[in-house]
């Protein structure tokens, strides 16, 4: 027989959310570091959606997760563009 102790492990998976989560915040230093001003930096907005999806298990809450499982993408996506768009403009493409 052999005793074993088992020690839990503090893992965390890539969800989508935090994977557009990490893209937002990419681009935001890109942008930083090359001197661009973005539209808008969507820090607080993704924050909030965060919150929002934490309580997507509860019934009540379902509908405003489900909304905020999507929005990120899209949020994202407008980042991503905006940031090419305006590296196109100072000519780094």
């Amino acid at each position: 027989m052999v005793a074993t102790t088992v020690q839990k492990k503090n893992i965390t998976f890539p969800t989508d959310g935090k994977l557009y989560k990490k893209v937002i915040k990419q681009c935001n230093a890109l942008a930083k570091r090359c001197g661009i001003k973005l539209r808008q930096s969507y820090r607080f907005v993704v924050q909030r959606l965060e919150y929002a999806q934490r309580y997507a298990h509860l019934s009540r809450h379902a509908k405003k997760a489900k909304g905020a499982l999507k929005q990120p993408c899209m949020l994202a996506g407008r980042q991503v563009r905006d940031l090419h768009r305006q590296l196109i403009k100072l000519g780094y493409f």
